[in-house]
């Protein structure tokens, strides 16, 4: 019987992890039709920005209200309604005639999205012991880079065989099956179950002076910050001017960080079950700040030697997900949804922030400059505008020597 449970357990787990796998593959799914949603909208560049964007902002203001209705209700249904929200979102995107509309469908997917990777987190906190939340939360993060590498090839092929439409439709469908399998294969009551529920104010007050709470968050955002604003918009043009190659061949190299995420998910957070924490942030955080530094300052001007440098930035930043690891560890289960909330914020926001004022310092470099269309900005301009990144990882070094836990595998 308890076998039984077990496995009943880890193919809940299951579910919701695919679910986060084909979420994120959704949600980076405009970067595959560019070209046909201009058309379709009759927009440009700065309108496909806007469609991609609303899909984050929804994302980021329904962190905090996911993370409280996944602590005070069943996580079965928490996530049939989160599927089909998303669902919903697809369909008005894939009929959507106008340009506002599909602003407005992209939004309500943020939103529904805003549940899954939160909704995973519950369940690792809810059906496994605490010595192997690393494991699985390691997994989850691994299924979602191999979602953020295959999902766009496979998209790309779906929309020049069936039109975008045709694949958010086949998304849709997707998602729905999903939601079938939430309904019909999670359990119907969450286990460690009570009847009370941790007053949101409460948990915000007990935690937000918590300062190994805080450091955990903040070591997530700094470590995930190469990811976001390098690697997710300014790597390309980055390569493209100081290696003075393609669109195509910076783009490759850019792709090794997500590879190396796959692996790096995994091994460092299962590593967390056996070893302190501590240690492998410190670790992680170190490596990939040496690893930032030698892709800007060691004039190294082979690919391969790049794209190395990206893999094990991707690698060594994948400890970022340490952060929920050792959540789901310190905190009561009814508790697990709104701090893991939090960490999103802050994991996505300080990357975002460094994205923005990396933009900003450009323009004032150069008037009416931009790394995507220009060759204006010298190497070492390029290198100054980008320093803060390496120094983010260092900073994470240091708020990492200042945490404290202990290894919970027996």
């Amino acid at each position: 019987m308890f076998k039984r449970v077990k496995i009943l357990y880890f193919i809940a787990w299951l579910i919701f992890a695919i679910f986060f796998l084909v979420e994120f593959t959704l949600r980076v799914s405009p970067s595959v039709m560019t070209s046909s949603l201009m058309q379709a909208f009759s927009i440009k560049a700065q309108g496909i920005g806007i469609i991609t964007a609303s899909y984050y902002i929804a994302y980021v203001l329904m962190q905090l209200p996911a993370g409280h209705l996944l602590d005070r209700y069943n996580l079965t249904k928490v996530m049939v309604v989160a599927a089909a929200i998303i669902a919903l979102g697809c369909a008005i995107f894939a009929e959507a005639h106008s340009y506002s509309l599909a602003i407005v469908a992209r939004f309500i997917m943020g939103a529904g999205a805003a549940f899954i990777l939160l909704g995973c987190l519950k369940a690792i906190s809810l059906y496994f012991k605490p010595k192997r939340h690393g494991l699985y939360v390691g997994l989850t993060g691994m299924l979602c880079a191999v979602g953020g590498v295959q999902g766009q090839t496979l998209l790309a092929y779906l929309v020049k065989q069936t039109g975008w439409h045709n694949t958010i439709l086949i998304m849709m469908v997707i998602i729905l099956l999903i939601m079938a399998a939430i309904w019909f294969c999670t359990p119907r009551h969450d286990p460690k179950h009570l009847e009370t529920h941790a007053p949101v104010l409460d948990t915000l007050r007990k935690y937000l002076v918590n300062a190994n709470y805080l450091r955990l968050v903040i070591f997530a955002g700094l470590l995930n910050s190469p990811i976001v604003a390098f690697a997710g918009l300014w790597a390309v043009p980055y390569f493209s001017i100081t290696e003075h190659t393609t669109n195509f061949a910076a783009s490759t190299i850019t792709a090794w960080v997500w590879v190396g995420q796959i692996p790096g998910y995994l091994l460092i957070n299962w590593l967390s079950d056996y070893i302190r924490a501590r240690r492998i942030m410190m670790f992680s955080a170190a490596l990939a700040s040496i690893a930032m530094l030698y892709i800007l300052f060691a004039g190294i001007h082979s690919l391969t030697a790049l794209s190395i440098a990206m893999f094990t930035l991707g690698f060594f930043c994948s400890a970022n997900y340490l952060a929920f690891t050792q959540i789901c560890k310190m905190c009561d289960t009814r508790e697990s949804g709104i701090l893991n909330s939090i960490a999103v914020i802050i994991n996505i926001g300080i990357g975002t922030i460094m994205q923005i004022v990396i933009g900003i310092l450009a323009n004032h470099t150069i008037a009416h400059a931009h790394l995507v269309h220009g060759h204006s900005l010298s190497n070492a301009q390029l290198n100054k505008l980008l320093i803060m990144l390496p120094i983010g990882l260092l900073l994470a070094v240091i708020v990492a020597s200042r945490t404290h836990f202990q290894c919970t595998a027996r």
